[in-house]
């Protein structure tokens, strides 16, 4: 359901396909009478909406948990590391904690990467996620995770770690594309031209 609300307002699919994923999904087909009733009573008033703002208003994960819709663990961790940003669940620190240790234990290096970017200011200190692609040697992730201008983290401790390798074409794609003003990448680019003389 929350999925399919995502895609509707990213225009992936149309009104009629998000209402039909409202009524077929498992939170409304597993929900007690009283939800049922009120998700029955969300539905009219998504029909009735007259622009896509007051859409978005009854789109946001904090409406339609106000309704007493609730989430299996894995469905908000699916919600939490999404692609393409949107509405995303509010998380405290202790269950943003929960969803990096496990994507950490899985090595599931791309969603841990989005919970990085869709939770930039809830996580403000990211090293424990930046340390797990230094000692994973994970050249691309770290440089996408450094290229963004996200807080927290420690774009020295970074640098050092780039200046090692050996991914000429990596280091230059972060050489090109980082933005973030008052970081020295000096030693970035000394290797770059020592991996080009080479």
């Amino acid at each position: 359901m929350f999925n399919s609300m995502q895609d509707y307002m990213d225009r992936i699919i149309t009104k009629e396909q998000l209402l039909n994923d409202i009524i077929t999904s498992e939170e409304y087909t597993e929900a007690t009478p009283e939800i049922r009733n009120r998700l029955d009573l969300y539905i009219e008033d998504l029909k009735d909406a007259k622009s896509f703002e007051d859409e978005r208003v009854l789109l946001g994960f904090d409406y339609i948990t106000s309704l007493g819709v609730e989430l299996t663990p894995i469905k908000l961790f699916d919600l939490a590391s999404r692609v393409g940003g949107g509405t995303i669940p509010i998380l405290d620190i202790a269950e943003l904690t929960a969803f990096i240790d496990s994507c950490i234990i899985k090595k599931d290096d791309e969603r841990l990467l989005r919970l990085a970017f869709n939770y930039n200011k809830a996580i403000p200190d990211k090293s424990v996620i930046e340390d797990y692609y230094i000692n994973d040697n994970n050249v691309p992730y770290l440089i996408e995770l450094a290229c963004n201008d996200l807080i927290g983290l420690h774009y020295d401790k970074i640098t050092d770690f780039l200046a090692k390798s050996n991914e000429l074409e990596e280091l230059k794609a972060f050489a090109s594309n980082f933005t973030v003003p008052n970081v020295d990448i000096s030693k970035v680019l000394d290797r770059i031209k020592e991996l080009e003389k080479n």
